[in-house]
């Protein structure tokens, strides 16, 4: 169970996973997510990128870091909007396709689910 902090800050970052090892599995999956977020990705996919079967990628992944692979890619994913959202000055429409989420809608509900406000609102406390 995840804690939600105040204000709509990040709950994750990539950043510790991927200094987890050189040769780590999860660091090198992370590394290769982090550049494609914004592609459609599905778990096949994932475990050619890192060379391993799919059922031992998820498997491995869960017992390292406690996440399923959906669960890492949408983690990306709200990593990569957030960056968008503090720097940059993309519409909210490009923000959801740069980060993978397609549309504002998905995005505005990912931010809600995992951030506890909704995209505008975020950007808004970075002005």
């Amino acid at each position: 169970m995840y804690h939600q902090r105040q204000g709509g800050q990040r709950q994750f970052s990539s950043q510790l996973l991927a200094v987890s090892g050189e040769g780590d599995l999860v660091a090198r999956l992370v590394q290769w997510l982090r550049p494609r977020v914004h592609e459609v990705i599905d778990v096949d996919r994932m475990a050619d990128a890192v060379a391993v079967s799919s059922r031992s990628l998820d498997r491995r992944l869960r017992l390292d870091v406690g996440l399923s692979l959906a669960q890492l890619l949408v983690r990306l994913r709200m990593e990569t909007a957030c960056s968008l959202l503090e720097t940059g000055s993309h519409s909210i429409k490009q923000v959801a396709c740069n980060a993978g989420f397609g549309t504002k809608y998905n995005l505005r509900r990912s931010f809600a689910k995992h951030m506890g406000v909704l995209p505008t609102e975020y950007r808004e406390r970075f002005d």
